[in-house]
């Protein structure tokens, strides 16, 4: 006997029921809980604002104008879009868990396109958000000193930057759902950072008309128009052709947003849970490991042999705390820096630009700061191999047969030749290009001689790890009124904040007027050598 089933048919799945769903079955805050966070943050942030307030507005109109926007502003904008697409090819705007990935893309038929549109839309709109935010402190800045800023200007800015964001985060997306976009950025970023260099120097050196190429040289000059004292007629039309190029850039990015493959996102979902692992165990180590992991791809390189080096630096036997056994550490950074080409032309960038803003910012402690930051930063680049061989100290014991203070030595003698050479070879360029005032040589060479003590300090933190012992947690934990994070923030930042001083207490502010002096130059080579004390202990 046949049996007829009446009704009718469930509705197939999707996205909408999933995402109700997937809200009744995970118990978020309530609305009590949410207005309650929402409170002491505004709380928090307005105490934090009142407090720091008076003191950033100094500060930042120390370094910001609209000669200065003109002048820097467009390369840094073009390094921050840089920054952002590769951003993209290690995590990007769009991460599922791996939970979710495994049940909504690679085991259901739910569209793709359904699911990626939600959080592509926040990250837009976080990135525009971002963009305005950073805008507003420019404005701070441009306030200062009892200057005032047009309303339309101020307009201008925000709309502007909020547009970079977007086109940032656009980007990145691209980057982190086609293979195709990666390998173009991967080819173009040697280029793109040539081209950072070429406007911060057009900016620099070239007056007023390397100021105004800056400007119009593409969306990275545009948003900063109105920043930069354009007139109005100038400023809108920038404004608008960079919002035409966002619109189409946006939408082609929404239109291909399911094309992504599901490999590339599982591989940025299980990069991200081991981050967030990584971070709440409070090892910035693991965590940059793990970002270059998912970021990492197979490349072809050519052995760098060096035959005539190791014979020359290898003779004798192999003992440790022997000189041969130090010349080969030596040896093994050399041919490190030769395999790794993209890693030096970092470091040397870092190091001439780092040069640069401090010698024509002297006097100005934001600027020398952020001048003495990028040295140190050059110099952690240089020293990848000091912290490869400290997170393996067995290995590098057998394999170098060094003791491991002569070692951590030896390792910064390659990063402090190539730190120091750069800073001289930068000094003398802008010298002789007549862009340092009179005390210019005087500065220089305090720069120049700071080098090594500035490698010092990144030697120094490479050599203590990246990891927070649970010692010193536990302790600042109790003895902190903070509840651990003021000691949490002066363990991350005491080694770059030390760098920057070295160079900020000649040349930054008061000490400006007296850098004709170099009894600074002897403080720093009296400094690296109490670092270098420190590194030789076993």
């Amino acid at each position: 006997m046949a049996v007829r089933l009446t009704g009718t048919p469930p509705a197939p799945a999707t996205v909408a029921a999933v995402r109700r769903f997937q809200a009744a079955a995970r118990r978020g805050p309530g609305t009590g809980e949410r207005v309650e966070a929402i409170w002491i943050a505004l709380v928090v942030t307005a105490i934090v604002v009142t407090l720091t307030y008076g003191t950033a507005h100094s500060a930042l109109a120390q370094v910001i104008s609209p000669t200065e926007i003109a002048r820097w502003g467009p390369s840094l904008v073009l390094l921050g879009l840089l920054a952002a697409a590769r951003w993209g090819t290690m995590h990007g705007p769009v991460v599922f868990s791996v939970a979710d990935l495994r049940h909504l893309i690679l085991g259901s038929p739910l569209p793709r396109r359904a699911l990626v549109a939600a959080p592509l839309l926040r990250a837009l709109a976080a990135a525009a958000l971002a963009g305005a935010l950073v805008a507003g402190v420019v404005v701070v800045g441009l306030t200062g000193r009892g200057h005032t800023v047009k309303a339309g200007t101020v307009a201008d800015l925000i709309a502007g930057l909020a547009l970079t964001g977007i086109l940032g985060t656009a980007s990145a997306f691209a980057v982190s759902i086609d293979r195709r976009c990666e390998r173009a950025l991967r080819r173009l970023t040697g280029p793109v950072l040539v081209a950072v260099a070429a406007l911060a120097a057009a900016g620099v050196l070239g007056g007023h008309t390397g100021r105004q190429i800056d400007l119009w040289s593409g969306p990275w000059g545009w948003a900063l128009q109105g920043g930069a004292g354009s007139p109005t007629t100038w400023y809108l039309g920038a404004t608008a052709a960079l919002a035409a190029l966002v619109a189409l850039v946006s939408a082609l990015v929404w239109h291909r947003r399911g094309t992504g493959e599901g490999e590339r996102y599982l591989r940025r979902s299980e990069g991200h849970a081991r981050l967030q692992a990584s971070l709440m165990a409070l090892n910035a180590r693991t965590a940059r490991r793990d970002l270059a992991e998912v970021a990492g791809r197979p490349r072809r390189r050519r052995a760098a042999h060096l035959r005539w080096l190791r014979v020359r630096l290898t003779r004798g036997p192999l003992r440790a705390g022997s000189e041969p056994a130090t010349a080969a550490v030596i040896w093994h950074d050399v041919v490190a820096a030769v395999e790794r080409p993209a890693t030096l032309v970092e470091a040397l960038a870092a190091g001439a630009a780092g040069t640069a803003l401090t010698l024509l910012d002297s006097g100005r402690i934001l600027g020398v700061a952020a001048g003495g930051v990028l040295l140190y930063l050059a110099a952690t680049r240089l020293l990848e191999p000091l912290r490869i061989e400290h997170d393996a100290p067995g290995r590098s014991r057998v394999f170098l047969a060094a003791r491991p203070g002569r070692a951590y030595i030896a390792h910064t003698v390659v990063a402090a030749a190539i730190v120091v050479a750069v800073t001289a070879l930068t000094s003398a360029a802008l010298t002789l290009a007549g862009a340092l005032d009179g005390h210019g040589a005087a500065a220089a060479i305090e720069v120049v001689l700071a080098g090594p003590a500035i490698v010092g300090c990144a030697a120094m933190s490479a050599r203590r790890g990246g990891q927070l012992s649970q010692g010193m947690l536990m302790t600042a934990m109790s003895a902190d009124p903070s509840g651990g994070g003021i000691m949490l923030l002066g363990w991350l930042v005491l080694w770059p904040a030390a760098a920057a001083a070295l160079v900020v207490l000649p040349l930054g502010g008061a000490g400006a007027a007296h850098r004709a002096s170099l009894a600074w130059a002897v403080v720093a080579l009296v400094v690296a050598a109490i670092l270098a004390r420190r590194l030789a202990r076993d």
